[in-house]
């Protein structure tokens, strides 16, 4: 039996002009624990955090990332219990990677992922040959931002949690919290390149579209069964470079009539019932590595895009729709593992968006970690700002001392 976790204390001031209903500080304690066990070809592992914030009880959250038991021998691994999936190529845009519900409340880039009940199965017929199935029979859903605060989605003090409504394979309103969901995904290495293809039919965790419940007069967002395909691609050069590359293809499983199913829900929509979102997203990018003797730098080049779908339903599908990151990673080899990373990413259609993340880490003895830093962000001005565009008000300094054990 192995085991290990983390305590920290997170500590953020949002800057700029006070914005009322909302919290300007954050203080939080953050736990994490991890323990496995192993015995011949049996595996047990459980992984776990929490969050609860002083100022803002809405922010409290508490997740699985990892409660499965594993059983491996020869070709073949069964693995029974919540998993996380990293299926992402690239740095802070994710097309393929939405298997696993997320955080909202954490960093924009790369949300914090929950893990989701499945049975998995893989096959690895050859070395650098890999066949998976994933079986998910619940909804899970991902954690929105608290109505207090300044990272919310949606003006302040609307409150977004709790207020999904979804919405079957069938196109059907549905309460029930299980349902059938797989995907299947293969992997093949190639020298210095690894490339995956997948395709999946799951209840979507990270495009709703935006509502009004005239039962209650309250937000309701809509969640839809959705099917979607996709590729990722990384190959690492000599002299270096890192290319990567991930695109997605997604249909929403839309009502055979939008109009009487919205209606007979009660809900209404800004545009069209049930409007027709499917699209495609790619991404993709290079990184460049120097090193220094002392240390090194990476130089991060990325963008992503989507098309095939209306500009006004942007906002509902990604918070990078046409984006370009520039990055800069700097590690220092020392004792201390010293590091500082930048990035700056701006929106090439909507120039108004922007966002931008200083942030600076390094070990204090063998138990201590310190991570500080900066992040920013501009949107349009719009009269209901939803997605990105309600990050505007979301500048802050963050400060975290994490105690490893």
């Amino acid at each position: 039996m192995a085991a290990k976790g983390e305590i920290a204390v997170e500590a953020r001031q949002f800057t700029g002009s006070a914005v009322p209903g909302t919290e300007d500080k954050g203080l939080a304690l953050f736990g994490r624990f991890e323990g496995s066990y192993r015995q011949s070809e049996w595996e047990a592992r459980v992984r776990g955090f929490g969050r609860a914030d002083y100022y803002d009880p809405k922010r409290n959250i508490a997740a699985a990332e990892e409660a499965f038991v594993q059983y491996r021998k020869g070709d073949w691994r069964v693995r029974l219990g919540a998993d996380i999936v990293n299926w992402s190529a690239t740095e802070a845009f994710h097309p393929a990677d939405t298997l696993n519900a997320r955080n909202f409340d954490s960093d924009i880039e790369s949300f914090e992922k929950i893990g989701e009940p499945m049975l998995a199965v893989q096959w690895t017929p050859s070395e650098g040959t890999a066949l998976q199935l994933f079986l998910m029979p619940f909804y899970l859903q991902s954690a929105f931002p608290s109505p207090r605060s300044r990272l919310n989605f949606a003006a302040p003090g609307v409150n977004l949690q709790g207020k999904e409504k979804l919405f079957d394979r069938n196109g059907q309103f549905t309460d029930s919290r299980t349902g059938a969901q797989a995907a299947l995904r293969l992997m093949q290495t190639i020298g210095k390149a690894e490339l995956s293809l997948y395709a999946m039919q799951h209840m979507d965790k990270l495009q709703p579209m935006p509502a009004l419940d005239l039962a209650t007069g309250q937000p309701a967002l809509v969640f839809q069964t959705t099917r979607q395909a996709g590729i990722t691609y990384q190959q690492a050069f000599e002299n270096g470079v890192l290319a990567k590359l991930e695109t997605a293809y997604t249909w929403f499983l839309r009502p055979s009539d939008p109009a009487a199913t919205a209606a007979a829900n009660q809900l209404a929509f800004a545009t069209e019932p049930f409007p027709n979102r499917n699209h495609s997203q790619i991404a993709g990018g290079f990184e460049y590595t120097i090193e220094h003797g002392w240390g090194s730098s990476t130089l991060i080049l990325e963008a992503e895009a989507i098309s095939g779908v209306d500009q006004v339903y942007w906002p509902t599908l990604s918070f990078f729709p046409r984006d370009v990151l520039f990055g800069y990673r700097l590690a220092f080899s020392t004792a201390d593992s010293r590091a500082i990373r930048a990035a700056y990413v701006v929106n090439w259609d909507q120039p108004a968006q922007k966002f931008f993340n200083l942030a600076y880490e390094q070990r204090i003895g063998d138990s201590y970690t310190l991570r500080a830093g900066y992040r920013a962000f501009a949107g349009r001005d719009v009269p209901q700002p939803i997605g990105f565009d309600a990050l505007a008000r979301g500048d802050h300094v963050f400060v975290t001392l994490v105690r490893h054990f």
